[in-house]
């Protein structure tokens, strides 16, 4: 999604998604942003993600990459009031701001009274990632249980900021080496009993970071793997096929597994 127009905090911003209480007392409004993913929108005011206006917003378990905002957050912008914003279990993967000096945070604070921001994935320290341009805030939680690292590790996500690239053909799935595997916290997040794509959460020890909750089992149908199969070793016959497809491998045993592009 994009939007090229609009300066106003009221009704502008958030290229992906914009919550606003509407005018009400910001502490009487709450809304969830849950199990989303977020990618490749664009505003030019007031983040590229997700914008909060005059209301508590409590962000969990979603998937924010590769938005751009020219200015205000790339990711999120919290604005005007915002009570209370509760940013947990989410992946921050590149997002970029082309504007307002060369500030490159995930988030921008205008005037919320109290953040916390823990148990997310993202590639820099807290304290760059969160940018206030309109005086202080509380920022409370545990910062010391955000992940940082250079990769989330994901499948196939996009691999710009661009919204040209069209993030519906993109795999965004966690692989089996992701950072964000059992690292999130279901305290005060309320998950539901599936994930974006419709497994099974929590699987693991813990809740993962992001939208997709990792299973092995899972994993395996999308037939990706690490191991090879030798030249000549697998033979599927005829093709095209219509109504008999014929597989024939020389490994004694194994599992094949046939899935369409959904």
């Amino acid at each position: 999604n994009q939007h090229t127009t609009g300066m106003c905090g009221a009704v502008d911003g958030g290229g992906g998604m914009n919550v606003s209480s509407n005018g009400a007392y910001p502490g009487e409004i709450s809304f969830t942003i849950r199990n989303n993913v977020i990618a490749n929108n664009y505003s030019p005011f007031a983040g590229g993600g997700i914008h909060a206006y005059w209301a508590n917003v409590n962000i969990y378990n979603n998937q924010i990459i590769n938005n751009r905002c020219h200015i205000g957050g790339s990711g999120i912008h919290l604005t005007l009031d915002t009570f209370s914003a509760t940013i947990r279990n989410n992946i921050f993967f590149g997002d970029s701001t082309t504007g307002l000096l060369g500030i490159t945070a995930n988030i921008q604070v205008g005037l919320a009274k109290y953040v916390t921001f823990e148990h997310n994935w993202t590639k820099n320290h807290f304290s760059n990632e969160i940018f206030t341009s309109a005086g202080s805030y509380i920022l409370s939680g545990d910062t010391t249980t955000n992940i940082i690292g250079v990769n989330p590790g994901l499948i196939n996500p996009t691999l710009t900021s661009d919204v040209t690239e069209n993030a519906i053909h993109s795999d965004f799935r966690l692989l089996p080496s992701s950072q964000c595997i059992d690292k999130g916290d279901t305290l005060g997040a309320h998950p539901d009993s599936i994930d974006y794509w419709g497994h099974q959460r929590i699987y693991g020890a813990k809740i993962d970071i992001g939208a997709c909750e990792y299973s092995p089992i899972e994993f395996a149908h999308t037939g990706i793997t690490n191991n090879t199969l030798p030249e000549n070793n697998l033979s599927v016959y005829p093709n095209p096929a219509s109504n008999l497809l014929f597989i024939s491998t020389r490994d004694p045993k194994g599992i094949v597994a046939i899935v369409d592009i959904t």
